[in-house]
């Protein structure tokens, strides 16, 4: 009975995906599809370890990506509408700050179906909240590590542990959270922008 429930389950999940479009994985393992709910392209994620509970929908982490022009305001809106939807657990980008314009919320795809369905064209995209990882440098490596381990500049070739081992380079990196107090920083992270 526990096989059937599983497979009755899966045939759910699949069935469910196959009606979306299949996207580039932005990680080894991770699934990525979108489709579109309320005429919004929603992006889902389907990664390793993700279990649904056959009693109920579950409850994810999504972000809503509004238009870059959008101001305190609009975020404010979408956010009240989403808590009429029931999403809870909400983050908020501060575009009149120079933050972002964007919207973290937890919801069931249920509740983001009714949220969209209200403010659709307020919201750009919606993307499924998800873990990544990092994949391995090809040889040559990135343009980047090429770039930071030699003095000369381009020579297709890093060497991590070469004789300046990177010393007096400036890296900067966009990402969606790096701990600058991270030991392995040695104290040499400065955050210079943060836009939550």
């Amino acid at each position: 009975q526990k096989m059937l429930g599983f497979l009755t389950l899966a045939a759910a999940f699949v069935g469910a995906r196959s009606q979306g479009i299949p996207l580039q994985p932005a990680s080894p393992g991770i699934l990525q599809w979108k489709k579109k709910i309320a005429g919004v392209d929603v992006r889902f994620t389907d990664s390793p370890g993700f279990r649904i509970l056959p009693q109920e929908e579950p409850i994810l982490s999504w972000i809503f990506r509004l238009d870059p022009a959008s101001c305190d305001s609009d975020i404010d809106d979408v956010s009240v509408r989403l808590q009429r939807a029931g999403a809870n657990g909400m983050r908020r980008g501060h575009p009149s700050e120079g933050g972002l314009a964007m919207v973290v919320a937890q919801a069931r795809e249920s509740q983001l179906e009714d949220a969209l369905k209200e403010m659709g064209d307020r919201v750009r995209y919606v993307e499924q909240d998800a873990t990544v990882y990092a994949m391995e440098q090809s040889d040559p490596p990135s343009w980047g590590l090429d770039r930071i381990d030699d003095s000369r500049g381009l020579d297709n070739s890093y060497q991590g542990s070469g004789t300046i081992g990177g010393s007096g380079v400036h890296v900067y990196v966009l990402d969606t959270g790096v701990r600058t107090s991270h030991e392995d920083f040695e104290g040499r992270a400065i955050p210079t922008l943060e836009s939550l």
